[in-house]
C-alpha cells in the first residue's frame, strides 16, 4: 500500500452539522456516523458547528480538502444568491473533485 493511500485510509471521515448537539440532525448524524465507521472501517467524527444559520458549517465544508472525507448534513440544500439573483449551489468546487 502506498503511503498516501495509507494516510487517506487513516484520515477520519468528518460529518459537519450546522446545529448544536442533541437535536434531530445531530442524532441522525451520529447514527449515520456509527454505521459508516463499521462499514468503512475508519473513524468517523461528527462535528457540530452551530451559528449564522448553519453558514459556519457550510464554510467549514467548503474549505475542506476535496478528498471525499467531509460531509455536510443540513435540513436544506446549501444555496446562495448569485449576482444575477438566481440560486447557485455553494459547494460546486467540492463536487468537481
Amino acid at each position: 500500500m502506498h503511503a498516501t493511500a495509507a494516510t487517506t485510509a487513516e484520515t477520519p471521515t468528518r460529518i459537519i452539522i450546522g446545529f448544536a448537539p442533541g437535536g434531530a440532525l445531530d442524532i441522525f448524524a451520529r447514527t449515520l456516523g456509527e454505521k459508516l465507521r463499521v462499514s468503512l472501517g475508519t473513524p468517523v467524527l461528527v462535528e457540530n458547528r452551530p451559528g449564522a444559520s448553519a453558514r459556519l458549517a457550510l464554510e467549514n465544508v467548503r474549505r475542506a480538502a476535496p478528498d471525499g472525507k467531509t460531509v455536510l448534513i443540513s435540513p436544506a440544500p446549501p444555496v446562495e444568491r448569485s449576482n444575477s439573483g438566481s440560486p447557485a449551489l455553494c459547494l460546486t468546487a467540492a463536487s468537481r473533485a
